[in-house]
């Protein structure tokens, strides 16, 4: 197919084509493509041509309008934008207010902050009505639809559901949420490889479970979640305990789960997040616990289960109240004299 292409054009540069016959010819080849590599040759043959003509517009817009493959799409808006942008107008504004393609629609939000093209004042007011659109229809407020958009690849997909007069929004690709007052606080995303960085316009989000991802690294951007209670991050590939945690300011974390990881050690920072109360670090390659995990003064619960310490650490001997479990032990451990309060622990 790219060598056919190749040859059209050469063609038309040696004049044996008329550039009519080769737009045709390119654009028959556009109905049924849907390789990358072939749509971007052909649409850099457009950019090639100098000063493409009016007759050939509505081969652009009838193709933004009607073709079903997104990319095709994309580069249309973009070709009309640039080479059409007074006669092509209604469609572009047709487009905006159309558009199910999330990929298309962050493409013309950031075109038009970075002022790559000449829109009308008219685009710019139509795009801010279409974001106010989708605001009001997923009940989100504005900053939290380019979350959606980085997450869904199709605005159709988006299902709402009410269950224990709660609200919800089930989204592609394992993502679901709970949204109140317009705000985002219960988000879960399963089998991820990274994280769109607008998640950090979910400032209110009080409930992130990003287990069963492969999550090697957990993104810094994380940090600005100032009302994170609750954090999943089981059952990844983390090697170390997440730093960001640490950078949260005020931060109001109460239950952390690193489960099933592979993280050998608890920073000696943990000690500062005085509002946890349940750590989960089953099933890690931790070696020991160390001490200072004892002077968090909210923690009641810890689980080091299925991990390599050989025995219980000596600050911890010599409590008389363990419970022997089917798998492990349960302590629990007094701390009442330093007026802090009961602790439980699952080795």
């Amino acid at each position: 197919m790219i060598s056919g292409i190749n040859k059209l054009y050469d063609a038309y540069l040696s004049e044996k084509l008329h550039l009519n016959n080769l737009i045709t010819s390119l654009f028959k080849i556009l109905e049924s493509e849907t390789n990358k590599r072939t749509i971007s040759i052909v649409f850099t043959i457009f950019n090639e041509i100098p000063n493409i003509g009016s007759e050939f517009y509505s081969f652009f817009e009838n193709n933004l309008i009607s073709n079903e493959n997104e990319e095709i799409r994309i580069r249309c808006f973009k070709f009309i934008a640039y080479n059409y942008s007074d006669i092509g107008e209604k469609s572009l504004i047709w487009s905006i207010r159309k558009e199910n393609s999330t990929k298309l629609l962050k493409m013309m939000i950031k075109d038009l902050n970075n002022n790559n093209f000449n829109f009308s004042k008219s685009i710019k007011k139509e795009l801010d009505k279409r974001l106010k659109r989708l605001s009001e229809k997923f009940e989100l407020h504005k900053n939290e639809i380019l979350f959606l958009l980085d997450v869904v690849r199709d605005l159709r997909n988006v299902r709402k559901f009410e269950m224990n007069n709660n609200s919800y929004l089930n989204l592609e690709n394992q993502c679901y949420l709970q949204y109140e007052n317009n705000h985002i606080i219960i988000l879960l995303m399963f089998l991820r490889y990274d994280l769109p960085k607008s998640i950090i316009n979910l400032k209110n989000l009080k409930y992130l479970d990003l287990s069963y991802n492969y999550f090697h690294k957990i993104p810094r951007t994380l940090k600005y979640l100032p009302c994170l209670k609750y954090l999943d991050l089981s059952w990844n590939e983390l090697e170390k305990f997440p730093e960001f945690i640490k950078n949260i300011k005020n931060s109001c974390l109460r239950e952390l789960n690193l489960g099933f990881n592979h993280i050998k050690t608890i920073p000696t920072w943990i000690s500062d997040l005085n509002n946890l109360h349940t750590l989960d670090m089953r099933s890690n390659n931790l070696k020991t616990l160390p001490k200072f995990v004892m002077d968090l003064p909210n923690l009641e619960f810890i689980n080091i289960s299925d991990n390599y310490l050989n025995e219980i650490p000596l600050f911890i001997k010599g409590h008389q109240s363990v419970i022997s479990k089917e798998r492990g032990k349960v302590m629990k451990i007094s701390r009442c004299s330093r007026g802090l309060k009961s602790l439980q622990i699952i080795f």
